[in-house]
C-alpha cells in the first residue's frame, strides 16, 4: 500500500487538504489550476480564510519553524515584513490565532506553534493509467493508495495515474494521480474519466446536440473529441489530485 500525505492548491476552491514536503494533494469543486505553496507539515482548513497579508505572515512563520525548529521572534517578523512597530506584529499574530492556524503560549520566547489537523485516511484502489492525450487501453492494476476520508466523493472512489499532457491547462500533468468518484453521469465542464472503445481518457465533459464533446485543457497538443452519446461510457468524475515530488 502507498501511504501519501498531501498539500493544497488554489485556496479559492480547495475544499480540504493536507501537506508534506514530498507531494501535493487537492480536493476541489473544480479540478486544480494553480499551486500556491509547498509546505512541510499539515495545517488546518481555517488557513483558507486568511487575507493575502495574513497568508504571507503565516507562511513565513510556518516555513521558519520547519527550517529552524523554533518560531521566529516578533522582531524577526517585524523586520521581514517591514512593519514600523511591534503593534502590527501583535495584530497579525492575534488575527492568526483567532482564525485557528497558530497557537501562542504567553510569556514565553519563540512560543508560536502551528495548529495541525489530522484526519482519518481511507485506502482506495489505484486501478491503472488514464490518458491525458489520446485514449489508451484500459488495464486494471491491483494497487492501493491512502487518502483523507473527507476528501472523497460519496459512494465508490478510486485513483488513476495520468499519462500525457493534454490537461496541463487545468494543472493536471503526466505522472499525477487523479481521484475519481465513480458514477455514470456528469455535468457540463466537469472533468471526467471516460471509456471510448475500451480506451480510457481524461477530459472535460460537454453535452452537445446528438452527442458529447470531450475537451482537453491544452489545445496545442490535442483537439476536442466529438462522439455520439452511445459511443462512450463515463467512468467517474475527478474530485482530487495527488502529485509526487
Amino acid at each position: 500500500m502507498k501511504n501519501l500525505s498531501f498539500e493544497t492548491i488554489d485556496s479559492s476552491v480547495v475544499t480540504s487538504f493536507r501537506m508534506t514536503n514530498s507531494m501535493i494533494f487537492c480536493c476541489r469543486q473544480n479540478p486544480c489550476r494553480t499551486i500556491l505553496r509547498r509546505l512541510p507539515f499539515k495545517f488546518t482548513l481555517q488557513a483558507l480564510h486568511l487575507t493575502p497579508r495574513q497568508k504571507e505572515v503565516f507562511l513565513y512563520i510556518a516555513t521558519y519553524i520547519k527550517k529552524n525548529k523554533a518560531a521566529p521572534t516578533y522582531d524577526e517578523i517585524r523586520r521581514r515584513f517591514g512593519f514600523s512597530s511591534f503593534n502590527a506584529v501583535f495584530k497579525h499574530i492575534k488575527q492568526l490565532e483567532e482564525k485557528g492556524v497558530i497557537r501562542v503560549q504567553p510569556n514565553r520566547a519563540r512560543a508560536i506553534t502551528i495548529v495541525e489537523e489530522v484526519t482519518p485516511a481511507v485506502t482506495i484502489k489505484l486501478l491503472g493509467n488514464i490518458a491525458a492525450g489520446q485514449p489508451i487501453e484500459a488495464v486494471e492494476d491491483d494497487e492501493t493508495i491512502s487518502v483523507p476520508q473527507e476528501l472523497l466523493g460519496r459512494g465508490e472512489n478510486y485513483c488513476l495515474k495520468v499519462k500525457g499532457n493534454s490537461m496541463t491547462g487545468d494543472g493536471i500533468f503526466d505522472g499525477d494521480i487523479v481521484i475519481i468518484n465513480k458514477r455514470n453521469f456528469a455535468d457540463n465542464n466537469e472533468m471526467i474519466a471516460a471509456l471510448i472503445d475500451n480506451e480510457a481518457t481524461l477530459k472535460r465533459f460537454y453535452k452537445r446536440k446528438g452527442g458529447v464533446e470531450l475537451r482537453p485543457a491544452n489545445f496545442s497538443t490535442m483537439k476536442p473529441i466529438k462522439i455520439k452519446s452511445g459511443d462512450f461510457k463515463i467512468l467517474g468524475v475527478v474530485v482530487g489530485l495527488i502529485r509526487r515530488y
